[in-house]
Order: C-alpha cells, then sequence, then structure tokens
C-alpha cells in the first residue's frame, strides 16, 4: 500500500486515476485500486517480459547517477 501511496503522488498515469477514484469514492479506496492497478500492470510486464512504459527518463537518470556515486565512494573508501 505503501509503493501505491507513493504512486498516487508522483507517477503521471496513476496520480489523475487516484484523482479520479478518491473524489467518488475516498482516499483508501482509491489507494486500493491504485494498487491494484500496479498489481496488474506488474502482472502483464513480466508475463509479456517487456520493459515498463511509465517511468520517468529523468527520474531514472538520477536514480542511476546516485547509485553510481554510492558505488564509487564505497569502493574508494575501501
Amino acid at each position: 500500500m505503501e509503493a501505491a501511496q507513493n504512486a498516487s503522488r508522483f507517477d503521471p498515469k496513476l496520480r489523475p486515476f487516484y484523482l479520479r477514484v478518491a473524489a467518488g469514492r475516498g482516499h483508501q479506496k482509491a489507494i486500493t485500486a491504485v494498487a491494484r492497478k500496479m498489481l496488474v500492470s506488474i502482472y502483464h510486464v513480466l508475463k509479456r517480459q517487456e520493459e515498463y512504459q511509465g517511468q520517468r527518463d529523468e527520474l531514472l537518470e538520477t536514480k542511476i547517477n546516485r547509485l553510481r556515486r554510492t558505488v564509487d565512494s564505497s569502493l574508494q573508501a575501501k
């Protein structure tokens, strides 16, 4: 449920879905609906062995760079 809460705030595809469901049914049911939608998406990505199409490229690049810096600094410390 924590991942669904985070996705409902930041994911460009899931946020509008969350807002639409929350307006009619409330926060908790909207989070549950987002979690279910995420699970269905994960299932299809794994079953079809394809990449997730909803990711933000600039965010992915930032995370990769942060991981590289962390690995580089830990290797230099040894």
